[in-house]
């Protein structure tokens, strides 16, 4: 039990939890949720969706939780070509803004935010943007499609289309935009120099290839003037040969930095295609990359933003310190434990449910057409329905089986007001999961229907 003593004690995490000023925004503290949760319900689907979708984010910021939902990823309109076809991770055609309901829907998700104390920015996408690119080369390893080559009407109208957006962005009570330059967007293949081989005033130079993203910049300026944040997220590098590297990454930051347009960085590393993918399996280290956004923070002097497998708030302490980053993204974190802040506050790490990177969240419902699952944690997608149901009418309980399915449903009833009894025939706790370690473990050890995670696990250090 946390004493009072305790909860006055100064901050295990100091950097973690200090507030910070980004744009028009004022941050409670130095974490943010990227876009992420489309599986778990989508914000822009029935209404039944959007209310999943805002019940999952209401629960990660409350209590003072998270402090920027970035989470809005939204499909600009998009234009089709006669004889093409959208195609790509992304790729769409009328696009969320241009929803009969999206301001509303805004309304509602920021509404609900800002009543717990939290800012929201919508991110402009065009990922994945067929049939448009900047010249005729293919854009990834999977599109045998060459790009319809943009011409001058066309980067006017999607510039406008930007503009546009933003308005509805602005009646929707969001506090900020982010505009997507990276992972395979339209905007990227004009900052590449592998796809941009353009030789008017887009392309060539670096200022030519960042001409068509500072124009679209500007024409959001001109709507929100200084009344809304503007930030930009950008890979740090191209995975792929022939693209920028971290210094052209770091370059075109400063250039972006330079124009006085935006608030702040948010550096990536990854692609839709591997190498590493920008969603970070469990065979990588926790914030493996995260010293190249520090290469990027120490180059200019807006906010840097840095996402990439931070998994834990040591890890996302670690980062702040070290100062390879202002604020960390944290989406699987949270799909795995929803008070992962709470528990961090009051210094309860241990009762922390640690994402173990498997992509169970994702894989599911993308790939195998299935329904959102998190692989350590049941009630997650379900906050909607409310706190775990305590039964009216206990009962005693034999569950049989102590391998993570059997503790897991022990744990549940336990918590439900059921007294629970755990028959596991082995020595260990844990089934084929501490089986497949070589070593006992009680990762998913049950102690009076809470969960206890052994600290020298060897899975601990890839959780």
């Amino acid at each position: 039990m946390t004493t009072a003593a305790e909860l006055h004690s100064p901050p295990a995490f100091p950097h973690l939890f200090s507030p910070l000023q980004v744009g028009t925004m004022r941050l409670r503290n130095r974490v943010m949720l990227p876009p992420h949760a489309s599986a778990i319900g989508n914000i822009y689907g029935t209404d039944d969706d959007a209310a999943r979708n805002i019940a999952y984010f209401e629960q990660r910021v409350r209590n003072e939780g998270v402090a920027w939902v970035g989470s809005l990823s939204t499909h600009v309109r998009n234009t089709l070509i006669p004889g093409f076809e959208p195609t790509g991770v992304g790729a769409a055609t009328t696009g969320f803004f241009r929803l009969p309901f999206f301001v509303d829907r805004v309304q509602q998700f920021c509404d609900t935010m800002h009543s717990n104390g939290a800012t929201v920015t919508v991110q402009m996408v065009h990922q994945g943007g067929m049939p448009h690119g900047a010249s005729h080369v293919m854009s990834s390893p999977v599109i045998n499609l060459m790009p319809h080559v943009m011409d001058q009407d066309d980067i006017d109208a999607f510039v406008e289309e930007y503009a546009y957006s933003a308005k509805l962005s602005m009646d929707g009570r969001a506090d900020g935009v982010e505009l997507h330059l990276n992972h395979d967007d339209v905007h990227e293949w004009f900052l590449s120099p592998l796809t941009n081989r353009r030789e008017d005033k887009y392309g060539g130079s670096l200022e030519n290839r960042a001409r068509f993203a500072v124009e679209t910049m500007q024409a959001i300026r001109a709507v929100i003037g200084t009344s809304m944040t503007l930030g930009i997220r950008l890979n740090i590098r191209e995975e792929v040969p022939g693209g920028y590297d971290v210094g052209g990454g770091v370059e075109l930051a400063q250039y972006f930095e330079s124009t006085g347009l935006i608030d702040y960085v948010h550096g990536v590393i990854g692609s839709p295609w591997g190498n590493p993918s920008y969603i970070q399996p469990t065979y990588f280290d926790p914030a493996q990359w995260s010293e190249l956004a520090g290469e990027l923070k120490r180059s200019i002097s807006l906010p840097v933003i840095h996402t990439g497998r931070i998994n834990s708030p040591e890890v996302a302490e670690q980062v702040l310190a070290a100062g390879h980053a202002d604020v960390v993204g944290m989406a699987r974190a949270h799909i795995a434990d929803g008070e992962l802040l709470l528990k961090a506050r009051e210094g309860r790490l241990p009762d922390i449910r640690p994402c173990v990177g498997g992509n169970e969240c994702i894989s599911r419902r993308y790939v195998e057409g299935l329904g959102f699952g998190c692989a350590v944690n049941p009630r997650t997608s379900h906050e909607v329905e409310g706190p775990w149901p305590k039964t009216p009418r206990p009962r005693t309980l034999l569950v049989v089986g102590g391998g993570p399915a059997g503790m897991e449903l022990a744990a549940l009833a336990r918590e439900g007001g059921h007294d629970v009894t755990l028959w596991e025939a082995g020595d260990e706790l844990g089934g084929p999961a501490s089986r497949s370690t070589g070593a006992p473990c009680d990762l998913f050890g049950v102690v009076h229907g809470r969960y206890v995670y052994c600290q020298s696990c060897p899975w601990r250090s890839s959780c």
